[in-house]
């Protein structure tokens, strides 16, 4: 190479499995008259397979105590953001306060296996796809009236586990 020149390298991340990945990009120099100051230098990298849920609104409004399939929704759409296949899908599961009052509507979501009383499973997700999953704010017939939540809802993937963010609503 010319005194004065410049050189670029271009690493190009491409994850054949899913999960954190980690590793070294080595460059070695001659030890003449280079910025680098000769020597071998490690540079460290990481990326991975990634799935991201998301959803557009975590505040289900107002809902009658007892409703049925009158009660507010919420779809969350899980999409695998990655460049290999996502797999290993569970159904998503709500946890946190008033966890009860926001069952997942099996019969319209798609994440996870068709089991459960949820008609259609996927379980892998090629590149850029998506499942998705129906939250509904239902809360029981002997509920108190007044404000419910926070809860959230958790899937589990070869990614690792997605939450949404909080759920929330006013049951009267």
């Amino acid at each position: 190479m010319n005194a004065g020149a410049i050189c670029t390298i271009t690493v190009t991340f491409s994850p054949t499995t899913n999960g954190a990945k980690t590793g070294t990009v080595t460059i070695t120099a001659n030890r003449g008259r280079e910025r680098l100051a000769g020597g071998s230098h490690g540079h460290g990298c990481s990326g991975g397979g990634r799935s991201d849920l998301d959803a557009d609104l975590a505040q289900l409004g107002n809902a009658t105590r007892g409703c049925t399939l009158a009660c507010p929704a919420q779809v969350f759409t899980l999409t695998n953001t990655g460049n290999v296949p996502l797999t290993g899908i569970t159904q998503g599961t709500i946890s946190g306060t008033n966890a009860a009052d926001f069952p997942v509507f099996r019969l319209t979501s798609t994440c996870g296996p068709a089991t459960g009383g949820q008609l259609a499973g996927q379980t892998n997700l090629a590149p850029g796809s998506m499942c998705v999953m129906t939250v509904r704010f239902a809360p029981p017939t002997g509920d108190t009236t007044g404000a419910k939540g926070p809860a959230t809802l958790s899937v589990t993937d070869a990614a690792g586990t997605q939450t949404s963010t909080p759920l929330a609503g006013n049951a009267q």
